[in-house]
């Protein structure tokens, strides 16, 4: 087994003791698809000499079927 498959397993174990699907796909090889959306909530910092700045966003992630 993969990595990747033992640790999708080990995420989804917990839905699929319950009963529920953890990936909302038909067939689980497609991609699960996303559109994600970011608003900015505040800016904490801006050092300008290491050209860095810190940043807090809300983020939005909705399955696109």
């Amino acid at each position: 087994m993969s990595d990747e498959a033992r640790l999708i397993k080990t995420l989804t174990q917990r839905y699929e003791n319950i009963g529920k699907v953890a990936r909302p796909v038909v067939n689980s090889s497609l991609p699960v698809r996303i559109r994600l959306s970011l608003m900015l909530y505040k800016l904490i910092n801006v050092d300008e000499s290491e050209q860095f700045i810190t940043l807090i966003f809300w983020i939005h992630m909705v399955s696109i079927y």
